[in-house]
């Protein structure tokens, strides 16, 4: 189950979250454990995965790596698909863009949570699921 644009909207209408933080881990791979800062581009990131804007935020300096993460897309920001950018062009135009495409580097690193049967997780292999593998968004 994953929370779309509208739903995001409402949860920051009724609690006025200020972050986002995203965590998912894969057994046979690694864990993606970030959270949005406390600063004007955390506030872009908040903003779009809310709805409230549509242009997508640059991902560099707009996250903190939380205890855990050894991801490659926490890594690699600059190379974030779009130049430097939370989001994708065409998949994240609807109520999905939380959990398709929300971060990713083409062909290398993706977050997805099963868009077409797809889980991602800093990987681009879909079938090498785990049970205790994980997708967690948490606000605050």
């Amino acid at each position: 189950m994953a929370i779309t644009k509208s739903a995001m909207n409402q949860l920051r209408a009724y609690i006025n979250f200020t972050q986002i933080r995203f965590h998912c881990s894969k057994e046979k791979g690694t864990t993606f454990h970030v959270r949005t800062t406390l600063n004007n581009k955390g506030a872009k990131v908040v903003r779009y995965f809310s709805g409230e804007r549509d242009e997508m935020p640059d991902s560099c300096d707009s996250f903190v790596r939380m205890d855990g993460d050894n991801s490659r897309l926490a890594q690699n920001c600059a190379t974030w698909a779009y130049h430097g950018k939370w989001g994708h062009v065409r998949h994240n135009v609807g109520e999905n863009r939380l959990y398709n495409y929300a971060a990713f580097v083409a062909h290398s690193y993706h977050w997805i949570i099963s868009t077409g049967g797809h889980w991602m997780c800093d990987d681009n292999i879909s079938n090498n699921l785990s049970t205790g593998d994980f997708w967690k968004v948490y606000v605050r």
